[in-house]
């Protein structure tokens, strides 16, 4: 579903458990319609997503990486955290990466990653 300008993700299926979803250089503004369980990665670079508000409500497990990388995410990245199986975010190279990365290699403390980013100056990242 990559390169169609689609705005939304309605119509997936709701599992993808020997797949991953590829979503790349689209126009898509929220993650609702994502599919609950994904086999492999989540790629959305280059979308229009501003959030990731209640991420971990929608999708319950990625086997593998999720990109977000060229979207203009300004908040709420801490659910990433909840997602089983998330092994890695790639999200412009940013220090809200290196912290989140940090915390899934490690013991995925939803507090004290919070706290990392708060100290970071990042405060709205450190939102569910």
């Amino acid at each position: 579903v990559s390169y169609n300008e689609l705005t939304s993700l309605e119509g997936c299926p709701r599992e993808l458990p020997g797949g991953s979803l590829f979503a790349v250089s689209n126009k898509i503004k929220t993650l609702e319609g994502v599919p609950e369980i994904i086999g492999g990665s989540l790629r959305m670079q280059d979308n229009q997503l501003r959030s990731l508000q209640g991420i971990h409500k929608l999708i319950k497990k990625i086997n593998g990486n999720a990109n977000f990388n060229s979207n203009p995410i300004r908040s709420h990245m801490l659910g990433l955290l909840k997602i089983d199986g998330l092994t890695r975010i790639e999200f412009n190279g940013d220090i809200v990466e290196e912290i989140i990365n940090s915390h899934l290699k490690g013991d995925r403390n939803l507090l004290a990653c919070q706290e990392e980013l708060m100290e970071a100056g990042r405060g709205k990242f450190a939102q569910l």
